[in-house]
Protein backbone atom coordinates (compact mmCIF):
# COMPACT_ATOMS: atom_id res chain seq x y z
CA UNK A 1 0.00 0.00 0.00
CA UNK A 2 1.98 2.17 0.77
CA UNK A 3 4.31 2.24 -2.33
CA UNK A 4 1.60 1.77 -4.66
CA UNK A 5 -1.28 3.59 -2.60
CA UNK A 6 -3.64 1.44 -3.71
CA UNK A 7 -6.95 0.73 -0.96
CA UNK A 8 -7.34 -3.08 -1.83
CA UNK A 9 -3.42 -4.42 -0.17
CA UNK A 10 -5.36 -2.74 2.91
CA UNK A 11 -8.77 -4.24 2.37
CA UNK A 12 -7.14 -7.51 2.26
CA UNK A 13 -4.87 -7.25 4.82
CA UNK A 14 -7.80 -5.79 7.40
CA UNK A 15 -10.18 -9.27 6.06
CA UNK A 16 -6.98 -11.73 6.82
CA UNK A 17 -6.36 -9.49 10.53
CA UNK A 18 -10.02 -9.75 11.62
CA UNK A 19 -10.45 -13.42 10.99
CA UNK A 20 -7.24 -14.96 10.06
CA UNK A 21 -5.26 -13.66 12.42
CA UNK A 22 -7.78 -13.01 15.39
CA UNK A 23 -9.02 -16.64 15.37
CA UNK A 24 -5.83 -17.92 16.29
CA UNK A 25 -5.57 -16.44 19.80
CA UNK A 26 -8.51 -16.92 22.12
CA UNK A 27 -10.45 -14.04 23.53
CA UNK A 28 -8.56 -14.29 26.80
CA UNK A 29 -5.18 -13.87 24.80
CA UNK A 30 -4.05 -17.43 26.28
CA UNK A 31 -5.05 -20.20 24.24
CA UNK A 32 -4.20 -20.72 20.73
CA UNK A 33 -4.55 -22.53 17.41
CA UNK A 34 -1.83 -23.76 15.13
CA UNK A 35 -4.36 -24.04 12.21
CA UNK A 36 -7.94 -22.37 10.85
CA UNK A 37 -10.41 -24.78 9.78
CA UNK A 38 -13.23 -23.94 8.37
CA UNK A 39 -15.23 -26.97 9.66
CA UNK A 40 -15.15 -28.57 12.54
CA UNK A 41 -17.04 -32.04 13.41
CA UNK A 42 -16.21 -32.30 17.07
CA UNK A 43 -14.20 -35.89 17.17
CA UNK A 44 -11.34 -34.77 14.56
CA UNK A 45 -7.95 -33.59 16.75
CA UNK A 46 -6.90 -30.62 14.14
CA UNK A 47 -5.09 -28.75 16.39
CA UNK A 48 -1.68 -30.81 17.17
CA UNK A 49 -3.82 -33.70 18.63
CA UNK A 50 -6.47 -31.44 20.02
CA UNK A 51 -9.56 -30.73 19.44
CA UNK A 52 -10.17 -26.93 20.57
CA UNK A 53 -7.74 -24.42 21.48
CA UNK A 54 -4.04 -25.60 23.02
CA UNK A 55 -2.10 -23.11 26.22
CA UNK A 56 0.88 -23.86 24.48
CA UNK A 57 3.02 -26.17 22.06
CA UNK A 58 5.98 -27.64 22.57
CA UNK A 59 7.57 -25.40 19.73
CA UNK A 60 5.85 -22.22 19.19
CA UNK A 61 6.46 -20.02 16.78
CA UNK A 62 3.54 -18.53 15.50
CA UNK A 63 1.66 -17.25 18.63
CA UNK A 64 4.20 -14.85 19.59
CA UNK A 65 3.93 -13.84 16.10
CA UNK A 66 0.23 -13.15 16.23
CA UNK A 67 0.70 -11.45 19.62
CA UNK A 68 3.54 -9.33 18.23
CA UNK A 69 1.48 -8.28 15.06
CA UNK A 70 -1.41 -7.57 17.16
CA UNK A 71 0.58 -5.26 19.05
CA UNK A 72 2.02 -3.57 15.86
CA UNK A 73 -1.52 -2.74 14.92
CA UNK A 74 -1.70 0.73 15.76
CA UNK A 75 1.10 1.41 13.54
CA UNK A 76 -0.99 0.30 10.64
CA UNK A 77 -4.01 2.39 10.97
CA UNK A 78 -2.90 5.95 9.12
CA UNK A 79 -0.06 7.25 7.04
CA UNK A 80 0.81 10.27 5.48
CA UNK A 81 2.08 12.42 2.76
CA UNK A 82 2.64 16.09 2.42
CA UNK A 83 -0.85 16.49 1.37
CA UNK A 84 -2.81 13.58 2.24
CA UNK A 85 -3.59 11.98 5.79
CA UNK A 86 -5.01 8.61 5.08
CA UNK A 87 -7.17 6.42 7.79
CA UNK A 88 -6.38 2.84 6.19
CA UNK A 89 -7.78 1.04 9.60
CA UNK A 90 -10.89 2.07 11.39
CA UNK A 91 -11.42 2.30 15.57
CA UNK A 92 -10.93 3.18 18.66
CA UNK A 93 -7.66 5.50 17.80
CA UNK A 94 -5.52 8.89 18.72
CA UNK A 95 -2.54 10.02 16.78
CA UNK A 96 -0.33 13.38 16.09
CA UNK A 97 1.06 13.43 12.13
CA UNK A 98 2.85 16.75 10.64
CA UNK A 99 1.35 17.71 7.59
CA UNK A 100 3.94 19.58 5.48
CA UNK A 101 5.10 20.97 9.04
CA UNK A 102 2.03 21.31 10.48
CA UNK A 103 1.13 18.96 13.56
CA UNK A 104 -2.57 17.31 13.26
CA UNK A 105 -4.07 15.34 15.78
CA UNK A 106 -6.53 13.18 14.90
CA UNK A 107 -9.13 11.24 17.53
CA UNK A 108 -11.34 8.31 16.02
CA UNK A 109 -14.19 6.72 17.80
CA UNK A 110 -15.76 3.79 16.63
CA UNK A 111 -17.14 0.26 17.57
CA UNK A 112 -16.22 -1.29 14.01
CA UNK A 113 -16.05 -4.08 13.12
CA UNK A 114 -19.45 -4.47 14.40
CA UNK A 115 -20.35 -0.67 13.91
CA UNK A 116 -19.90 0.99 10.16
CA UNK A 117 -20.18 4.36 11.97
CA UNK A 118 -16.58 5.89 12.47
CA UNK A 119 -16.14 9.60 14.09
CA UNK A 120 -13.09 11.63 13.82
CA UNK A 121 -12.12 15.26 15.34
CA UNK A 122 -9.14 16.98 13.84
CA UNK A 123 -6.85 19.17 15.58
CA UNK A 124 -4.23 21.23 13.57
CA UNK A 125 -2.19 23.21 15.07
CA UNK A 126 -3.47 25.75 12.93
CA UNK A 127 -5.65 26.25 9.30
CA UNK A 128 -4.51 23.91 6.66
CA UNK A 129 -5.35 22.39 3.66
CA UNK A 130 -5.29 18.85 2.89
CA UNK A 131 -6.84 15.65 1.38
CA UNK A 132 -8.34 13.63 4.40
CA UNK A 133 -8.48 9.90 2.81
CA UNK A 134 -11.54 7.64 4.16
CA UNK A 135 -10.58 3.94 3.18
CA UNK A 136 -13.87 2.38 1.69
CA UNK A 137 -13.80 -1.24 1.70
CA UNK A 138 -14.55 -3.42 -1.22
CA UNK A 139 -16.52 -5.20 1.64
CA UNK A 140 -18.82 -1.97 1.96
CA UNK A 141 -20.18 -0.91 -1.69
CA UNK A 142 -18.44 -3.55 -4.39
CA UNK A 143 -19.99 -6.70 -5.92
CA UNK A 144 -17.61 -8.73 -3.10
CA UNK A 145 -16.35 -9.57 0.20
CA UNK A 146 -12.46 -8.77 -0.63
CA UNK A 147 -10.78 -8.07 -3.97
CA UNK A 148 -9.90 -10.69 -6.55
CA UNK A 149 -12.86 -12.04 -7.75
CA UNK A 150 -12.63 -15.30 -5.25
CA UNK A 151 -15.66 -14.33 -2.92
CA UNK A 152 -18.35 -12.70 -4.81
CA UNK A 153 -21.64 -11.54 -3.29
CA UNK A 154 -24.79 -13.62 -4.02
CA UNK A 155 -26.85 -10.11 -3.82
CA UNK A 156 -25.38 -7.88 -5.98
CA UNK A 157 -27.18 -4.69 -4.70
CA UNK A 158 -25.30 -1.70 -4.31
CA UNK A 159 -24.61 -0.04 -0.83
CA UNK A 160 -23.36 3.54 -0.80
CA UNK A 161 -21.26 5.10 2.05
CA UNK A 162 -22.04 9.05 3.95
CA UNK A 163 -19.06 11.09 4.78
CA UNK A 164 -20.08 14.94 6.87
CA UNK A 165 -18.09 17.00 8.53
CA UNK A 166 -19.80 19.30 10.93
CA UNK A 167 -23.00 17.73 10.45
CA UNK A 168 -23.33 18.35 6.98
CA UNK A 169 -22.67 15.64 4.03
CA UNK A 170 -20.28 16.41 2.06
CA UNK A 171 -19.25 15.49 -1.55
CA UNK A 172 -15.72 13.66 -1.80
CA UNK A 173 -13.66 11.90 -4.97
CA UNK A 174 -12.73 8.54 -4.70
CA UNK A 175 -9.10 7.79 -5.76
CA UNK A 176 -7.90 3.67 -5.07
CA UNK A 177 -10.45 3.26 -3.24
CA UNK A 178 -10.48 6.04 -0.65
CA UNK A 179 -12.84 8.61 -0.67
CA UNK A 180 -10.70 12.25 -0.62
CA UNK A 181 -11.85 15.60 1.10
CA UNK A 182 -9.95 18.35 0.24
CA UNK A 183 -10.79 21.12 2.15
CA UNK A 184 -8.97 23.43 5.03
CA UNK A 185 -9.22 22.20 8.09
CA UNK A 186 -9.28 24.00 11.40
CA UNK A 187 -9.26 22.68 14.97
CA UNK A 188 -11.81 20.81 16.29
CA UNK A 189 -13.55 19.64 12.72
CA UNK A 190 -15.62 16.48 13.00
CA UNK A 191 -16.11 14.09 10.47
CA UNK A 192 -18.68 11.14 9.95
CA UNK A 193 -18.26 8.39 8.09
CA UNK A 194 -20.91 5.13 7.72
CA UNK A 195 -20.02 2.43 5.94
CA UNK A 196 -23.07 0.23 4.86
CA UNK A 197 -23.43 -2.92 6.79
CA UNK A 198 -25.73 -5.34 5.64
CA UNK A 199 -25.48 -9.02 6.43
CA UNK A 200 -24.21 -10.78 3.03
CA UNK A 201 -24.12 -14.18 1.58
CA UNK A 202 -20.70 -14.97 0.42
CA UNK A 203 -20.13 -17.56 -2.57
CA UNK A 204 -16.66 -18.93 -3.40
CA UNK A 205 -15.20 -19.60 -6.91
CA UNK A 206 -16.18 -22.78 -7.97
CA UNK A 207 -13.22 -24.21 -8.54
CA UNK A 208 -13.46 -25.03 -4.58
CA UNK A 209 -15.14 -27.79 -5.51
CA UNK A 210 -16.10 -28.65 -1.72
CA UNK A 211 -17.73 -25.11 -1.32
CA UNK A 212 -20.21 -25.44 -4.31
CA UNK A 213 -23.56 -25.20 -3.14
CA UNK A 214 -22.51 -24.31 0.13
CA UNK A 215 -22.94 -20.33 1.36
CA UNK A 216 -20.30 -18.07 3.92
CA UNK A 217 -22.28 -15.26 5.81
CA UNK A 218 -20.20 -12.35 6.02
CA UNK A 219 -21.30 -8.78 8.05
CA UNK A 220 -18.53 -5.71 7.39
CA UNK A 221 -15.18 -7.36 7.16
CA UNK A 222 -16.43 -10.20 9.19
CA UNK A 223 -16.68 -13.81 8.48
CA UNK A 224 -19.45 -15.72 10.42
CA UNK A 225 -19.69 -19.47 11.72
CA UNK A 226 -22.44 -21.74 13.26
CA UNK A 227 -20.66 -23.31 16.37
CA UNK A 228 -22.16 -26.07 18.50
CA UNK A 229 -22.87 -23.92 21.09
CA UNK A 230 -25.66 -22.30 19.63
CA UNK A 231 -26.82 -24.64 17.44
CA UNK A 232 -25.89 -28.24 17.93
CA UNK A 233 -24.52 -30.23 15.32
CA UNK A 234 -23.75 -27.65 12.47
CA UNK A 235 -23.34 -30.46 10.02
CA UNK A 236 -27.03 -31.04 9.80
CA UNK A 237 -27.51 -26.97 8.95
CA UNK A 238 -28.93 -25.44 5.70
CA UNK A 239 -29.56 -21.88 4.84
CA UNK A 240 -32.83 -21.05 3.44
CA UNK A 241 -33.40 -17.14 3.19
CA UNK A 242 -31.83 -13.83 3.19
CA UNK A 243 -34.00 -12.64 6.55
CA UNK A 244 -31.79 -12.01 9.09
CA UNK A 245 -31.42 -9.60 12.15
CA UNK A 246 -28.62 -8.99 14.40
CA UNK A 247 -28.42 -9.05 18.22
CA UNK A 248 -25.49 -8.23 20.62
CA UNK A 249 -24.59 -10.41 22.85
CA UNK A 250 -25.06 -9.22 26.06
CA UNK A 251 -22.99 -11.88 28.89
CA UNK A 252 -20.49 -14.38 28.72
CA UNK A 253 -17.09 -15.19 26.73
CA UNK A 254 -18.83 -13.28 23.83
CA UNK A 255 -20.35 -10.09 25.36
CA UNK A 256 -20.65 -6.84 23.52
CA UNK A 257 -20.60 -9.00 20.14
CA UNK A 258 -22.63 -8.76 17.32
CA UNK A 259 -24.16 -12.32 16.36
CA UNK A 260 -26.56 -13.14 13.56
CA UNK A 261 -29.85 -15.13 13.53
CA UNK A 262 -30.99 -16.15 10.67
CA UNK A 263 -33.73 -18.77 8.72
CA UNK A 264 -32.74 -22.16 8.14
CA UNK A 265 -33.37 -25.94 8.01
CA UNK A 266 -31.87 -28.87 10.02
CA UNK A 267 -31.49 -32.13 8.37
CA UNK A 268 -31.69 -35.12 10.61
CA UNK A 269 -31.89 -38.53 9.11
CA UNK A 270 -33.87 -37.52 6.07
CA UNK A 271 -36.38 -35.34 8.03
CA UNK A 272 -36.55 -31.72 7.58
CA UNK A 273 -37.27 -29.23 10.04
CA UNK A 274 -37.38 -25.35 10.00
CA UNK A 275 -34.61 -23.82 12.64
CA UNK A 276 -33.13 -20.38 13.39
CA UNK A 277 -29.43 -20.74 12.91
CA UNK A 278 -26.95 -18.37 15.25
CA UNK A 279 -23.63 -17.30 13.80
CA UNK A 280 -21.35 -15.77 15.45
CA UNK A 281 -17.96 -13.57 14.27
CA UNK A 282 -15.57 -16.60 13.25
CA UNK A 283 -12.41 -15.58 14.96
CA UNK A 284 -14.32 -15.80 18.30
CA UNK A 285 -15.63 -19.57 17.93
CA UNK A 286 -14.18 -22.18 20.58
CA UNK A 287 -14.15 -20.00 23.68
CA UNK A 288 -16.81 -21.42 25.18
CA UNK A 289 -15.50 -25.03 25.11
CA UNK A 290 -13.72 -27.36 23.46
CA UNK A 291 -14.53 -29.95 21.10
CA UNK A 292 -17.29 -27.89 18.78
CA UNK A 293 -18.73 -28.12 15.81
CA UNK A 294 -18.64 -25.21 13.50
CA UNK A 295 -18.79 -24.79 10.18
CA UNK A 296 -18.03 -21.66 7.88
CA UNK A 297 -19.31 -22.37 4.49
CA UNK A 298 -23.34 -23.70 5.03
CA UNK A 299 -24.96 -25.82 2.33
CA UNK A 300 -27.86 -23.51 1.04
CA UNK A 301 -30.95 -24.72 -0.39
CA UNK A 302 -31.70 -21.61 -1.61
CA UNK A 303 -34.63 -19.16 -1.76
CA UNK A 304 -36.64 -21.17 -3.45
CA UNK A 305 -37.30 -24.01 -0.81
CA UNK A 306 -40.31 -24.72 0.40
CA UNK A 307 -38.96 -24.37 4.09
Amino acid sequence: FLGSGDARYLDIAEISLFNNALAGISLTGDRFFYVNPLEADGEHRFNHGLGGRAPWFGCACCPPNISRMILQVPGYMYAYSKNRLYLTLYGNSRTTVSMDGIRVGIDQTSDYPFDGKVRMTLTPEKRTTFGLCLRIPTWSTGREFMPGGLYPYRNTEKYSVTIRVNGKTVDYDMDNGFAVVKRMWKNGDIVELELPMPVRRTSCDPRVKENVGTTAVTRGPLVYCAEGTDNGVVQQLNLISDETRTQLITEGPLENITQIKIRGVRTDAGDRTPTEITLIPYYTWNNRGDNQTMRVWIPDLGEKSEY
